[in-house]
């Protein structure tokens, strides 16, 4: 869609529709009163414990960022201020008699009163200044989530703000002004695209800008200027942004990149009255689908890069993108996955999603009634990823299901993963991906391939001669084809080794006789040591195959070649690691010599 005729002030000041509201106002109760029961006996019980959140937030905790590369300690204390912000909101608008009224205008004002918006993490001030600056703060990620979330809270309580005083009301659009409306028009700043290929910064960001802009309803020059500049600078992601809809960031991060511009589609159609449509364009309805196409097995999906393959199931969002999107694959979808998460269907949402508990509350009041029936694709490969996933059956617990990838190694949150694998059975991992650790200033910094766990070694890929792949563009696959359930790809370029000749992976579903069949070719210039890696958390047991058991299934793996076996344990404690797989990773490492070899593996 060519974004260029939407991209000046005259377009919104002639087409705006002012009742175009994303929020509902407390007296709107129709609206508020369906959300008793589970959802408000979950913000009850959350806020039990809400006393750390009305605490200052430490200076000392913030600079911990810049003296020992610590994210958590300061960015959890922001985020439970948020998130107790939102929760008192929506409890005193369900409940609607005052009780909360006062612990939420306690908590908004604290965040107005906040220095800065933005987390240290995201804060530029010179490599050893670890103090927030009043006056460049700068728009960055959560900046732009806090604007959202006051702005929306201020739509639902405005007549109650105004009454008390207009100051409320006046400090949040000077607040927001200076944060979001001149820091978005006077900066040209790389994450909208200026220098470098946009990613889940631009629409994350931008989506907000603009439902910062609906929720204050105000429209005058400057909002004009806001909104013909999103265009322009959502353009730079849409552009970018493949056809056939694959997110090279993962699944995870679908959620605030491809999926924040399904937001951004939702909230600029309403406030163009329709006249600005982007729901209906097929990159968009391509995007929409990805998160489905990778689903794997419940909690789980297909993980690469910072992506982590074990997740919650962001169903309550996945309900409202089907809805924007008119979409009821994604509506069943959404529905298996609140099915699926059993006595989790109110858990503790991630540190920053605060923004997005309006979504749950809407599910959790209306996907009970949902009678959509959720059937995946057999296969489903996207080219411009280099991504494919192959299942035997369509329908839980869908037998085996293989994912494989052969992409470049500079992908944004990359891990050096070109031509690696996973495997699942009937809904067990098997052969997995270690998908990410926690995050600290060692992730984003020019020591992140030193962490393990973004390192190929350590992935479903061959340690050649010792050595691993590279980081770098020109380190990737070619010659990549998918045909009859199956991936073929050249990766010797990954590994930049002028000692690799050839290195041919071959991998597919065989459906008929229900096995993955893994093929190496490897070339190279003299005999050398070479070692295939699997990852697993299954239990282990090598005899003249492999036999892989979790949770009472059992995958057998046989080779065409001999090899010496080595199975180690991952040593970790991280906690994002032992979420995702438990205490049990292990790396199985089969040790062969050879100048060259055609290796095959069969996984049944």
């Amino acid at each position: 869609m060519n974004l260029e005729n939407f991209m000046n002030t005259d377009f919104f000041r002639e087409n705006i529709d002012k009742n175009c509201a994303i929020s509902h106002r407390v007296e709107e109760r129709e609206y508020w009163e369906r959300f008793r029961g589970v959802f408000l006996d979950f913000l009850k019980k959350r806020t039990e414990t809400s006393e750390e959140a009305f605490k200052i937030l430490p200076l000392s905790k913030s600079m911990l960022f810049k003296k020992a590369g610590d994210r958590i300690t300061f960015e959890t204390l922001y985020f439970k201020r948020r998130h107790y912000l939102v929760s008192f909101a929506y409890l005193e608008a369900i409940e609607n008699k005052g009780e909360y009224f006062n612990q939420m205008l306690d908590l908004l004002w604290a965040v107005l009163e906040e220095t800065v918006w933005a987390v240290p993490a995201h804060q530029k001030y010179g490599a050893d200044d670890c103090v927030p600056h009043e006056n460049e703060t700068g728009l960055a990620l959560f900046v732009g989530e806090t604007a959202a979330l006051v702005s929306s809270i201020y739509y639902i309580f405005k007549n109650q703000f105004d009454a008390i005083s207009p100051e409320i009301g006046n400090r949040i659009r000077r607040r927001i002004k200076k944060e979001i409306y001149e820091n978005f028009l006077n900066n040209d700043y790389y994450w909208m695209g200026f220098g470098r290929i946009p990613n889940n910064w631009n629409p994350w960001i931008v989506s907000n800008v603009v439902k910062t802009i609906i929720n204050l309803e105000e429209y005058g020059d400057i909002e004009y200027k806001v909104l013909a500049r999103s265009v322009y600078i959502i353009n730079k992601y849409y552009s970018h942004y493949p056809l056939d809809g694959g997110c090279d960031e993962g699944v995870t991060y679908w959620g605030v990149a491809g999926g924040n511009l399904i937001a951004y589609a939702d909230c600029i159609k309403r406030l163009t009255g329709g006249k600005l449509e982007l729901t209906t364009d097929q990159k968009v309805k391509n995007t929409a689908r990805f998160t489905v196409n990778m689903y794997n097995a419940p909690k789980f999906c297909v993980s690469f890069s910072d992506s982590p393959a074990k997740t919650k199931g962001d169903w309550a969002y996945m309900y409202y993108v089907g809805k924007v999107m008119n979409d009821k694959t994604i509506i069943a979808y959404a529905k298996e996955s609140f099915e699926n998460a059993g006595t989790e269907k109110t858990p503790e949402p991630s540190r920053s999603d605060f923004g997005r508990l309006i979504y749950r509350a809407e599910a959790l009041a209306e996907l009970p009634s949902v009678t959509e029936k959720f059937e995946l694709p057999l296969g489903q490969h996207y080219d411009s990823i280099k991504v494919m996933i192959e299942r035997e059956k369509s329908v839980a617990p869908y037998g085996l299901v293989l994912a494989a990838k052969a992409n470049h190694n500079k992908e944004s949150h990359n891990h050096l993963d070109t031509g690696s694998i996973s495997i699942f059975k009937n809904c067990e991992p098997f052969i997995l991906d270690p998908g990410n650790k926690t995050y600290t200033a060692q992730t984003f910094s020019n020591r992140r391939y030193e962490l393990w766990n973004t390192q190929s070694q350590f992935h479903c890929l061959p340690i050649i001669g010792g050595c691993g792949q590279k980081v770098g563009r020109e380190f990737k696959g070619e010659n990549v084809v998918f045909e009859n359930s199956s991936m073929t790809a050249d990766i010797e370029k990954a590994y930049g080794e002028d000692f690799i000749t050839k290195f041919t992976r071959k991998v597919g579903l065989d459906r008929e006789n229900s096995r993955v069949v893994l093929k190496d070719y490897i070339s190279l210039t003299e005999e050398k040591e070479v070692e295939f890696v699997f990852m697993t958390n299954a239990e282990v047991e090598i005899s003249d195959k492999i036999t892989l058991k979790q949770n009472g299934e059992t995958m057998e793996i046989t080779v065409n070649a001999p090899f010496t076996p080595i199975v180690e344990n991952v040593e970790d404690d991280d906690p994002t690691v032992i979420n995702n797989w438990g205490e049990t990773l292990k790396r199985i490492r089969l040790k062969t010599k050879f100048k060259e070899q055609e290796t095959e593996f069969i996984f049944r």
